[in-house]
């Protein structure tokens, strides 16, 4: 049974939900090749309360906790990634999307998610971008690290130039046990890549292993089992098919003491 139905002009890239006005409801935010991002306030919305223009497709949202060095606490912030490779960060100001600032990544931005990768108690925000790196930046979009996905060697006899060790999707998530998140990227060679970071305070990746499918890998999720006290990790894309695996080492490794830097705040209860 459809819920809700809310027609737009092209292709929606990247879909939301979350409180982003922080008031108890859940906004549903989304955009794509109409150029903007769209705010609905909620799933009775006929019109949406707030639209972002851009000059090139939406292809990629977020939302999560971001502290910036001069606030003490964090803020549930926005970002929007585009088809020209713009970040942008918005937080509200006076109930309003407010640009807090944007930077030029140089390549389309495929996915963006928010997480401590660097195991210092803060979030970054992880870019998959569409020249074959994954991005780190802080909270205000200064470069902590880039990691390059290496081309794998092709067995294809054709001379056609192939660009596929691009990354489409990600998920930040512990997949080990060790207390620290690793990040997994789902590649355009249908190559799912996870890279973790063993050291406190540290933009040390390696890339931990990797599986390979068909085709590209569009999606990304975890499931906990909770019997097993085990994640899992599913993943599809253009084969048609969900893949489900788990990590070789799950309760093996040591566990990281990561500092708590910070509370999220929480949500004063909705009044009727």
């Amino acid at each position: 049974i459809a819920v809700m139905n809310y027609k737009t002009e092209g292709k929606i890239n990247c879909c939301i939900a979350g409180d982003f006005y922080r008031d108890g409801d859940i906004e549903i935010i989304f955009g794509g090749e109409p150029k903007q991002l769209l705010i609905l306030k909620d799933l009775n919305s006929k019109e949406p309360v707030e639209t972002l223009y851009y000059d090139s497709w939406v292809t990629s949202c977020a939302l999560g906790f971001l502290k910036l060095p001069k606030v003490t606490t964090p803020t549930f912030s926005l970002l929007v990634g585009t088809k020209n490779g713009l970040l942008q960060m918005i937080q509200l100001k006076d109930n309003k999307p407010d640009i807090v600032w944007q930077r030029n990544t140089y390549g389309q931005i495929n996915d963006i998610k928010i997480g401590d990768v660097t195991n210092d108690g803060f979030n970054e925000i992880i870019i998959a971008s569409d020249d074959s790196y994954l991005k780190i930046y802080n909270s205000l979009g200064e470069r902590l690290r880039y990691i390059h996905i290496e081309k794998e060697e092709s067995k294809s006899k054709s001379k056609k130039k192939e660009h596929l060790n691009r990354p489409i999707s990600l998920l930040i998530k512990d997949i080990d046990g060790d207390n620290a998140n690793e990040i997994i990227t789902g590649c355009a060679d249908g190559i799912l890549r996870v890279f973790h970071n063993i050291d406190l305070n540290s933009t040390n990746f390696e890339l931990k292993w990797k599986t390979k499918t068909s085709s590209s890998i569009k999606d990304i999720c975890s499931l906990v089992d909770k019997d097993q006290n085990l994640t899992h990790i599913i993943f599809g894309g253009y084969e048609r098919t969900l893949r489900n695996v788990t990590d070789f080492e799950w309760g093996k490794k040591p566990v990281l003491k990561i500092p708590q830097r910070f509370k999220i705040p929480k949500i004063p209860p909705k009044k009727d």
